[in-house]
């Protein structure tokens, strides 16, 4: 054998030939197991990417349950897709999920529903529960089972009105289970909008904010509470006294010294707010109260107090409610000062925050009436109707009447028939907002005029009357 065939074997290259390899893919190889982890990371991120949106949309979407039930993560898109009752907040929810790092694309197709801001008033008295209202039907058989839960010993009496076009509150989720907090309340009472909750009630040494705290924590969304719970001293030689005034009437339960006493306070209360449901009991062994007696001139200017409420805690009286203006609010207060009760009575007072108020205009040209405007529900909505046609008997154009979710109870739909009533006019208009009432028209006399715009404010006190009528020249 040739030794240097031997010698380099029989693969080894002969002198003078090119060293080749004989697969020419594996010169390659690094580039494609580079191309395959880089396509590997590209399908993994792929395939997390939507689990962590989704899982980050679930985060920020926890405290508004209703808003996660229509949202669904399609890849790097977030859909939102069904119809909803819009609430506080959700449009500032709804823009926070577009900076979500790695959503491409927040697709909104909500359908928002135009309804009617739901009520309800709960009133615990010592054997029955005590509900009026208004609710739609599906939200309405929740809460009776959620009360039937919280209160099983106890019979539960209702006026509630069902309407469709009322929407669903958000503290119906989680009723039941905050209702279970409040048990240490006594006389509770509770109110309830779209939104907002008011607690009314009294417990005896403890931490009203403590337990209302509790309360919220139990429900599922979050909803604005406003704590009215009195706490009340240990004494019982003080002077017990409460007096709420709604639109469902007047309560008055009172513990005082003397007959005398109570038929000043019963007749006192009754010259202000009308008829008084309740009772007045007496103790000889009470302490006397000068306080009180020297409160009484102050019910008057109380009158306009929305969902008014005046009770002793045992050492003070404490006063809450809504007024519309702090015109109204500030004469209360000076009235308070004037009195000399500026240390003894608590004044928890607020300007009513409406989001919109209830407006209408109307027009009056001889048999025929024109109505528009924006109203908080088809309850109120056919009050007015019902009122305006008995009082004018005529005919009725309804042109726009609209009921919109954000329209909040106003004042003058109170007294919407002696407002009418005191334009005996055949061509008139009046429009009435938040702040304002304009009218226009055709008096016989600028005594008739005036007289007109007199009356007018003073059965709308927190109102600016803008007279614009006129004399009729025929």
């Amino acid at each position: 054998m040739n030794d240097l065939y031997a010698s380099r074997g029989p693969f080894m290259p002969l002198a003078g030939r090119s060293r080749t390899n004989p697969n020419p893919v594996l010169n390659y190889l690094p580039v494609i197991l580079f191309f395959l982890l880089i396509l590997g990371i590209v399908i993994y991120k792929s395939n997390t990417i939507p689990d962590r949106i989704a899982s980050e949309v679930s985060q920020q979407l926890k405290p508004y349950p209703r808003l996660a039930s229509v949202a669904d993560v399609r890849g790097r898109t977030l859909v939102l897709e069904g119809s909803i009752d819009p609430f506080p907040g959700m449009d500032e929810a709804i823009s926070q999920l577009a900076s979500i790092s790695g959503l491409r694309r927040l697709d909104d197709r909500l359908i928002r529903l135009n309804l009617a801001s739901p009520y309800l008033h709960l009133i615990q008295n010592e054997d029955s529960i005590i509900l009026t209202g208004s609710l739609n039907q599906e939200d309405f058989d929740s809460v009776i089972e959620q009360i039937q839960a919280a209160f099983p010993y106890l019979t539960i009496r209702h006026w509630i009105q069902i309407e469709d076009t009322v929407g669903t509150p958000l503290w119906l989720e989680g009723l039941s289970k905050s209702l279970n907090t409040l048990h240490s309340v006594k006389d509770l009472e509770l109110r309830g909008w779209r939104n907002r909750l008011q607690l009314n009630g009294n417990i005896p040494n403890k931490d009203s904010q403590t337990l209302v705290r509790s309360m919220a924590a139990s429900l599922v969304h979050r909803v604005e509470v406003e704590n009215r719970i009195v706490e009340q001293s240990s004494t019982n030689q003080a002077t017990k006294f409460s007096l709420r005034a709604n639109q469902d009437g007047l309560e008055l339960y009172a513990t005082v010294k003397n007959r005398e006493q109570a038929t000043q306070i019963q007749n006192a209360a009754e010259r202000v707010f009308g008829l008084v449901v309740g009772r007045i009991e007496l103790n000889p062994n009470l302490e006397n109260d000068p306080v009180l007696s020297s409160m009484l001139p102050l019910f008057p200017d109380l009158a306009l107090v929305k969902d008014l409420r005046l009770m002793s805690d045992g050492n003070k009286y404490v006063v809450w409610g809504e007024v519309s203006s702090s015109n109204r609010l500030e004469k209360i207060t000076q009235r308070i000062r004037e009195l000399g009760m500026a240390s003894d009575i608590k004044n928890k007072i607020h300007i009513h925050k409406s989001n919109t108020p209830a407006i209408l205009t109307m027009l009056r040209y001889d048999k025929q009436i024109t109505l528009s405007g924006k109203l908080p529900s088809s309850f109120v909505r056919n009050q007015l109707l019902e009122s305006t046609r008995e009082i004018f008997a005529t005919k009725i154009i309804e042109s726009s009447l609209d009921i919109l979710q954000h329209v909040e109870y106003s004042t003058w739909i109170e007294i919407w028939p002696e407002v009418i009533k005191s334009i005996p006019l055949e061509v008139f208009g009046i429009a009435v907002d938040n702040s304002q009432v304009v009218l226009t028209g055709m008096p016989e006399s600028e005594e008739q005029s005036q007289g007109i715009a007199l009356r007018i404010g003073e059965l709308l006190p927190d109102y600016q009357v803008r007279n614009w009528m006129r004399i009729s020249d025929l």
